[in-house]
Order: C-alpha cells, then structure tokens, then sequence
C-alpha cells in the first residue's frame, strides 16, 4: 500500500497498517519456537533458542538496512516496499506449512468473542497491569514491615 502511495497522506496510512501489522505479531515468533520445543520435550533450552534467534535478528538488521538504503537509491524508495511484500508472503506460505502442536488440541476451543471479553476484563480489572509502579511501592512498602 505505502509502495503505489503518491502522497504523504496514502503513506502515512501504508506506514499505520505496517505498525498494527508489527504489534499483531510481537511475540508470535517467540511462541512458535515455545510451542515446538515444549512438543518436543526440550522447553528448558527456549532460552537458548531465544537468545540465537535474537542474535540473528539483529544480525539481520544489520544487513537489510543498508541494503534497503542502496535499494531505495539505485531502484526507488517503492522497491522496498515491493519486496518486503514478497518477504512477507514467503512468511505466509512458512507459516501455513506450519503444523499445530498437538498438546494445544487438548485445550479446549473458545469462542473468539468470549476469548476477547476475558481477556477484556482481566486487563480492565488488574490494577498492576495500569499501574505496574504502584504494585513495586507496595512491595517496597510490605518488605519494610516485614523485618
């Protein structure tokens, strides 16, 4: 969408859509791997799995910053977008040949708006997930008197 924008607003909106995109999948990459390790028996290594594919994000920043910039100078700043797309469906087709593990078959299925309507009063009733520095005083606060 940024790619074909021929204005700041159209651009400006591609770059909002790629944010929700970016926020909707925080965390996704780290539940995969979880999820596969603890199917096959090796959760207590997920710190160290974690640990290799965060070194090897960055070290993949590394290189598709500047390759972005030198694609942007030689083939226009759309190319970028064109070919993060086609990155982006390369992910899609990964993902769907993904297979679920099968202990989440076990848990029982939960209707979307039920799921949502938890998850909704739990983050509207816990003070700590609004407040989280006003549940560190209160430790603070306990521990003083404890002694």
């Amino acid at each position: 969408m940024a790619g074909a924008s021929h204005s700041l607003l159209m651009y400006t909106v591609g770059t909002g859509i790629y944010g929700l995109y970016l926020c909707l999948t925080n965390g996704t990459f780290q539940a995969i791997t979880y999820d596969i390790l603890a199917q096959e028996g090796n959760a207590t290594s997920y710190a160290k799995h974690q640990g290799a594919s965060y070194g090897a994000v960055h070290g993949e920043h590394r290189v598709a910053s500047p390759l972005g910039g030198f694609m942007a100078n030689s083939f226009g700043y759309r190319s970028t977008y064109y070919w993060s797309a086609v990155v982006c469906a390369v992910n899609i087709l990964l993902i769907l040949s993904m297979h679920e593990p099968s202990f989440h078959k076990l848990a029982a299925k939960t209707k979307l708006r039920k799921h949502i309507g938890e998850a909704s009063h739990v983050l509207l009733t816990n003070r700590t997930l609004f407040y989280p520095g006003e549940h560190t005083a209160r430790r603070r606060h306990a521990s003083q008197y404890a002694e």
